[in-house]
């Protein structure tokens, strides 16, 4: 009791047994209640029999008592007595009075409660980044099973997309907890309702956020990685960018109240005309979907199609941009691309080279040491790639303009301005090798004695005429 007294301030023959009173020589006050607490109210048994006497004060009024009787036999035991004497204490103030202390004591609570939340968000905001390395250290540590995680691969994980959505949300939410207070005109149910709506689209503004932030980061990585795939990944992220904020734009408004149905319905029925009316349009889109995940081919290959030949520029979702080999541009509809073949030049490894050298018929007799000796030649060029392919000199054909000495090689520069020059070597080489081994590059002729430089060779012309007075009797 003496606590009680202590801690509302009331004096101690306020509160206090009858038997004390009458001890004191003073008459019980007529205030007291004849009501005892069960032991379920009562810190300890002993006080079973204490009786609550209220002030004797002449502004008591039967109201105010009757007040202060039923804050006593509140369900709650700790505090009965407590708000028994604050009960009294404020009846025995004016009613003015009274209410305004007590609108005063619920606004210190609330602005106690509100800046303990405002500093615990305010703390969590600014640590953001900190929780998000941390989170991310332990999935790369203990998930991963990455020894160290360096700062350019955290702000490229998804922890590193999440900082700013989540300091978002978070003063969002804080924001959402005095929305009655920001906006003066609404009124407490209006201020419930707007709440929740602007808490859900917090969350669901920070989740696209985190979506989008996490989507570059992998296709940023992704073209790293691969950077023939470049512009394709470009026209992804755009595509992935406009789904993400059409579906927040959309839940949003259906979180407000606004419905999609009767739009959704129309645009099904409009979509529908116009997809048959732009076959083509949705062919090539599809097109380009299945170029994308099949990848024949990429950005800087060389490619040749339906008989168009050319280096892959640019791979769009609608068509295919070719630069033909005078620097031409082809625009090749992508819906082509899954009717026709594809022969992907750049793939090969290699670049097949295959000459041919007409020789004369007199020089069949040389055919073999020719060929051998170029044979010889290209397999031990260091540009000619023999895993690839045969590289090898042969006899070709017999006609009766010559014969036809063939050399094949699969050579190792692709682009244009490395295979010509080793093709060039391999061909001024092998037409010295021919001329070195004492034949002759061209037609047969009746009478041609003289070689490359000039000169004549008496037993070359002995044979020469006796080959040709034998030919001239087969044919009569």
């Amino acid at each position: 009791m003496a606590s009680l007294a202590s801690s509302t301030s009331l004096p101690r023959a306020a509160i206090r047994p009858p038997h004390q009173a009458v001890s004191a020589g003073r008459r019980p006050s007529p205030y007291c209640s004849a009501a005892s607490f069960p032991a379920s109210r009562l810190s300890s048994a002993s006080a079973l029999s204490a009786r609550i006497c209220l002030p004797p004060l002449p502004a008591l009024s039967p109201k105010r008592r009757s007040t202060a009787v039923r804050a006593a036999a509140a369900p709650a035991a700790d505090g009965t007595l407590t708000r028994v004497a604050q009960a009294v204490y404020k009846s025995a103030l004016p009613a003015g009075f009274a209410t305004g202390l007590g609108l005063t004591e619920l606004s210190v609570v609330l602005f106690l409660r509100e800046s303990m939340i405002a500093l615990a968000t305010l703390v969590i905001v600014y640590s953001a980044p900190k929780i998000c390395r941390v989170l991310n250290h332990v999935w790369g540590s203990y998930v991963m099973r990455d020894e160290e995680v360096t700062e350019e691969e955290f702000q490229d994980s998804m922890f590193g997309a999440l900082i700013h959505p989540l300091q978002f949300a978070l003063v969002a939410a804080f924001l959402s907890r005095h929305v009655h207070l920001l906006v003066p005109a609404l009124r407490a149910q209006a201020a419930a309702a707007a709440v929740g709506k602007v808490r859900g689209a917090a969350v669901v503004v920070a989740a696209a956020w985190f979506a989008s932030g996490w989507k570059d980061r992998i296709i940023k990585l992704a073209a790293a990685s691969h950077p023939q795939d470049k512009p394709v990944l470009v026209n992804v992220n755009v595509v992935l960018t406009l789904l993400v904020r059409v579906v927040a734009a959309v839940t949003i408004a259906d979180m407000f109240g606004v419905s999609f149905k009767s739009l959704l319905a129309i645009g099904g029925i409009s979509g529908l005309a116009i997809g048959l009316a732009s076959e083509a349009i949705v062919s090539n889109f599809f097109g380009g979907l299945v170029l994308f995940l099949t990848r024949p081919f990429v950005v800087g290959e060389k490619i040749r199609v339906a008989g168009l030949k050319g280096k892959v520029l640019e791979i769009g979702f609608l068509q295919t941009k070719l630069e033909a080999d005078d620097n031409s541009p082809i625009l090749v509809p992508n819906a082509l691309f899954n009717k026709a073949t594809i022969l992907n030049i750049t793939r090969a490894g290699c670049r097949l080279m295959d000459a041919t050298f007409v020789l004369r018929n007199e020089d069949v007799v040389r055919v073999r040491p020719i060929t051998r000796a170029l044979t010889a030649y290209v397999q031990a060029h260091p540009r000619v790639d023999r895993s690839k392919g045969p590289a090898m000199a042969f006899l070709k054909a017999l006609t009766g303009s010559g014969l036809q000495i063939g050399v094949t090689a699969c050579i190792k520069d692709m682009s244009k301005g490395k295979f010509l020059p080793v093709q060039q070597e391999i061909l001024e080489k092998s037409v010295e090798i021919i001329e070195g081994e004492g034949a002759l590059l061209g037609e047969s002729a009746p009478f041609d004695p003289n070689t490359a430089n000039g000169t004549t060779s008496s037993s070359y012309v002995a044979r020469k005429n006796l080959l040709w007075q034998r030919r001239k009797r087969s044919a009569e």
